[in-house]
């Protein structure tokens, strides 16, 4: 399973049996296309070509790919995608710290993207407060301008240029919670 990130809240998940586009874009060659903002496509092309797209809460099943979405407040979804084994929370632009409910529903999150250190992002605080509910075992930052404040509250930060993050499989996790920062 490999994860690129396209910049802002946007990633590109390949799996082996489905690309898993989380944008508020088409991205070319994807298979599912995921988007917190709902509804955001109103005029997508329905043809075999286009991607299967989720843009509201619920369950859904999708070449093989589990994904579940949950509302967190107005015009934001937040969706947990498992992919070849491997539990993946984006929480889109939300900007507060979760209700309990759905912070249990999250907390088998192994790898989770957190919006922080931007202007429209939470802030440090609750960001890691998020990280503490949730315990996953790496956290990739999204839609960040400057994360220095972040880094130095989490501690173990992975900061080796990474276009990509590839895992074989949950084996491969850190034993610890890790900041992984992927260039865009």
């Amino acid at each position: 399973m490999t994860i690129t990130y396209l910049g802002g809240n946007s990633f590109k998940i390949k799996g082996s049996s489905a690309v898993v586009a989380i944008s508020d874009t088409v991205v070319p060659d994807s298979d599912i296309l995921v988007s917190t903002q709902a509804p955001n496509f109103p005029n997508l092309p329905n043809s075999p070509q286009s991607p299967f797209l989720i843009d509201s809460s619920g369950e859904y099943e999708v070449k093989g790919v589990h994904i579940y979405g949950y509302n967190t407040q107005k015009d934001n979804l937040a969706f947990l995608i498992n992919i070849d084994g491997f539990n993946i929370v984006h929480l889109g632009a939300t900007k507060k710290l979760l209700d309990d409910d759905l912070a249990s529903e999250l907390s088998t999150a192994d790898i989770l993207m957190l919006s922080v250190g931007g202007k429209s992002t939470m802030d440090t605080e609750t960001a890691t407060e998020i990280v503490s509910q949730i315990e996953p075992k790496i956290v990739i930052p999204m839609n960040f301008e400057t994360i220095d404040d972040f880094t130095k509250a989490m501690g173990r930060v992975k900061t080796d240029d990474l276009d990509k993050l590839s895992l074989k499989s949950p084996g491969d996790l850190p034993e610890e919670t890790e900041v992984i920062i992927l260039k865009s």
